[in-house]
């Protein structure tokens, strides 16, 4: 059987960026208000610091369960807490919403917790992979194996995919999304370099520099040996061994790609 990726690789057009010069006064203006700087912040570096995890474990049958967690560091959590005039222990992450919204993505089983004010775990599972995101078709694709066909899961992200995802989100969450101005949601053409630079000159050097180094890493487990696995993203890397793959995607590319990008494994 053959899997239904798209191998290409995707490129990002900058030609259309929006100077960053005019963007700047209104984020700026928008950031002032104190509970929206933490939980832009926090909906920021749950994914850039110390490369968080998404881990999926996918079983015969198409049953999935994830894990993530995120640390947030001390430094970066307390520059949070004082650029928006918050005391110490300020929660970063809202539990309660995360829940919701993993609810609301078709799991079935979800843990969330904050085992400190910087940090997040999280547990979900479902029966199918099928039945995740049912109001987004095509963004998740499971196959099972048939006879000498092997079993495939693809997973198609394109902007207009996340901001449906987004979308999916409690209307105070994607209000604070929407500040971090991320060409994916936004639709403006911008290269990684340009939205390091605008999240610099909002949120400071120290965030800029988490962004820059920051990785979306997605480990996924298989019951059978993988057969093959790719990632349609440029600067993706695909490691395999055993039942297991590791994707990591740049999260500066990631939060600015104009394409779709596509994960599969074959097992």
């Amino acid at each position: 059987m053959k899997c239904d990726c798209v191998y290409d690789v995707c490129e990002i057009s900058c030609a259309s960026a929006a100077p960053l010069r005019k963007r700047q006064p209104l984020l700026l203006r928008q950031a002032r208000t104190t509970r929206a700087v933490v939980l832009i912040a926090a909906a920021l570096l749950a994914f850039v610091s110390c490369s968080p995890s998404l881990s999926v474990a996918i079983a015969d049958g198409g049953g999935v369960a994830c894990s993530f967690e995120a640390y947030v560091p001390d430094s970066i959590a307390e520059t949070v807490r004082s650029f928006g005039d918050l005391p110490s222990g300020v929660p970063l992450f809202d539990a309660p919403q995360i829940r919701a919204s993993l609810v609301q993505a078709g799991f079935t089983d979800v843990a969330v917790a904050a085992p400190s004010a910087s940090a997040v775990t999280v547990k979900a599972a479902a029966k199918s992979v099928a039945a995740l995101l049912p109001q987004i078709p095509g963004a998740v694709a499971y196959t099972p194996a048939s006879g000498k066909d092997a079993a495939s899961v693809t997973v198609s992200l394109t902007p207009d995919v996340l901001q449906q995802m987004l979308a999916l989100l409690p209307a105070e969450t994607r209000d604070y999304a929407d500040l971090l101005s991320a060409p994916v949601f936004t639709g403006e053409r911008m290269d990684a370099a340009e939205y390091t630079d605008l999240i610099g000159a909002v949120y400071g050097k120290t965030m800029a520099d988490e962004l820059a180094r920051g990785v979306l890493n997605v480990s996924v487990s298989v019951p059978r040996a993988v057969i093959a696995a790719f990632a349609s993203s440029e600067n993706a890397t695909v490691i395999s061994a055993g039942k297991t793959v590791r994707f990591g995607v740049p999260l500066a590319e990631f939060l600015t790609q104009s394409e779709k990008i596509e994960f599969c494994v074959r097992f």
